[in-house]
């Protein structure tokens, strides 16, 4: 009898989730629409579009939906008003983004954007080991990526790690020098 009663609660559990999280594969124009524009290519799979951005992208835009699935989920975390909603989204963006990591190249030129946004999502479950482990690798692989070090510069001052944060802060600007955000940083870092 226990047993029955636990999994018809699980059973209810799964129902409310999925009437509180819209459906995984509907996709709106106004969600679509926010989202880079080779996903709608790829999970509308527009002719002419489709092959543009697999010639752009290379072969591992077949795997792409994952991540575009990913993004996509990230933005109904941050519209999600239920706790269990925003919980739903954050673990389908981050299957997404461990699909993308595990199946696509890691030379694949998205990938560093890929890895900042599982380092977000990672941060956004308070994974913080896992996250920065995340960001500093985008940073590796993208060293131009502004958003990359405002996440690890952001993580650093949370932790009170100072001398960490002005140290990114400061790889950043020699890679990006003009850049007026990770100037600001530099200066609320103690540079």
């Amino acid at each position: 009898m226990e047993g029955k009663l636990r999994n018809s609660r699980v059973l209810l559990l799964i129902l409310l989730v999925l009437q509180a999280v819209p459906a995984f594969a509907e996709w709106t124009d106004a969600e679509l629409k926010v989202l880079p524009p080779y996903c709608a290519a790829r999970i509308r799979h527009i002719p002419g579009e489709y092959e543009h951005w697999s010639e752009v992208l290379g072969p591992d835009f077949l795997h792409t939906h994952h991540y575009c699935d990913a993004l996509g989920s990230i933005n109904r975390y941050y519209a999600a008003r239920s706790p269990q909603a925003k919980t739903f989204e954050l673990q389908n963006a981050l299957g997404g983004l461990n699909y993308m990591v595990n199946h696509a190249s890691e030379s694949y030129s998205l990938m560093p954007e890929i890895y900042l946004s599982r380092g977000l999502v990672l941060t956004l479950m308070k994974k913080d080991g896992q996250a920065i482990k995340d960001l500093l690798k985008a940073l590796e692989l993208d060293p131009k990526l502004i958003r990359g070090y405002t996440l690890v510069v952001d993580f650093y001052a949370k932790v009170k790690r100072p001398d960490e944060a002005l140290k990114v802060v400061t790889d950043g600007l020699r890679h990006n020098p003009g850049n007026a955000r990770l100037q600001r940083l530099y200066k609320e870092s103690g540079g």
